[in-house]
């Protein structure tokens, strides 16, 4: 049996315009920071749970996010009404290290992203994660880079595991048994969120370079990234389709250099629709961090215009890297303005390769005391958290 879907209904849509006077360094300010709501109503025919727990359909080739929509609604509100408002805006942030490294000191941010060789010992990760996972409130994320070829948080586990470059090339089978694997190695470890696949069309410049583009044809893209998917949401594993709208054949790496693409909105619409139609395998869609000038002025993490676009479906949105040196540049060291910004632009999650506690300035008391001087903002919040919870129950957390 297949599953039915309804047209998006849409959420309700908070006016901003009263912040304006009290941020007037603000340049920008998101009118329309909820965005749509897609209601999937399935026949529990096809509700089904994974071996890790994940309550995911699985089909013939791999899996969709399959959601009985009143055991949703039942679950994802009893606890988001029980959270207070400091820990809805907690779990808005995946971090790296935790703010606190204290082993009895509650551990209170959505989720961990391990980076360089944190993975590299399997049983201290293990330990970590066991940790962690004790310490909070709400089941963490626990995320990764496994994309492939030397994106590959986890050398020892998947040897010699293919770019996306290579997988291109492969069989959608062959992808989708990839993705498995990847997923499988993931879980038996803790992990849970798999920050792939790459979702950009590039033949040429910096991430064809890099290998990390599937192909330059949108059709080979879409189908390669629904594979891996699949093979991730098999395994418990939600997968993050990036860079939207995507980086193409640009050259410059966002990460040391802020980059401007001028392209026409037709282009742009073009690269939007390969995570469009890739969006029913995603747990969400992280954001690329470059300026599309026929859009905005500003980078996609800060432009409510770029992501109201990333809409598609109720997954979350979530930023790249905001601690990279070209955002810093770009704020002059002014890191509480950046996650004002990055908060009123409307992304669900924050992810910073830095703690949330960090140099003086803590992100999430930042966030806590606009939404307490501005109390409008807290459905922007509930909106957020309310679609990390449903993915948090998607993939068997709650």
């Amino acid at each position: 049996m297949k599953p039915l879907s309804l047209p998006p209904c849409f959420g309700v849509v908070s006016n901003f315009c009263n912040i304006i006077k009290t941020f007037k360094e603000e340049q920008r300010i998101n009118t329309k920071i909820l965005g749509r709501f897609l209601l999937l109503l399935l026949s529990p025919a096809i509700l089904c749970s994974t071996a890790n727990g994940a309550r995911l359909y699985d089909g013939d080739t791999g899996g969709k996010f399959i959601l009985n929509h009143n055991i949703k609604q039942k679950k994802v509100e009893s606890i988001l009404s029980s959270l207070t408002l400091r820990q809805k805006i907690s779990q808005m942030f995946i971090a790296h290290p935790p703010a606190s490294s204290k082993k009895n000191e509650p551990y209170e941010e959505g989720g961990m992203i391990f980076l360089g060789n944190t993975l590299k010992n399997k049983e201290v990760a293990k330990r970590l994660i066991a940790n962690l996972k004790q310490r909070s409130i709400i089941p963490p994320f626990f995320v990764a880079d496994i994309e492939g070829g030397r994106i590959n948080r986890l050398r020892k586990q998947l040897k010699n595991f293919p770019s996306a470059k290579t997988m291109g090339t492969l069989s959608d089978a062959e992808v989708y048994r990839l993705g498995y694997k990847a997923g499988k190695a993931m879980r038996e470890i803790g992990l849970n969120m798999n920050l792939a696949p790459v979702l950009d069309v590039s033949g040429k410049g910096h991430i064809y370079k890099s290998r990390r583009s599937f192909s330059g044809d949108a059709k080979v893209v879409i189908a390669k990234g629904k594979a891996f998917s699949k093979g991730l949401l098999k395994a418990g594993v939600a997968p993050i389709g990036k860079h939207f709208p995507g980086y193409g054949d640009g050259q410059k790496d966002t990460d040391k250099e802020l980059s401007t693409a001028d392209w026409p909105t037709e282009k742009i619409d073009k690269m939007i629709d390969v995570f469009r139609k890739t969006s029913p395998w995603l747990g969400g869609i992280m954001l690329s961090n470059k300026i599309y000038s026929k859009i905005d002025d500003v980078p996609a993490p800060f432009s409510s215009a770029i992501i109201e676009r990333a809409r598609f479906n109720n997954g979350i949105i979530m930023t790249d890297d905001l601690a990279i040196g070209t955002f810093r540049k770009l704020f002059k060291g002014n890191r509480k303005r950046l996650i004002r910004k990055a908060f009123l632009a409307g992304s669900d999650i924050f992810l910073f390769t830095t703690p949330t506690k960090w140099k003086r300035v803590d992100y999430i008391d930042e966030i806590h005391r606009l939404v307490k001087r501005h109390p409008f903002l807290v459905k922007r919040v509930d909106a957020s958290v309310k679609r990390i919870l449903m993915l948090k129950f998607q993939i068997g957390l709650l």
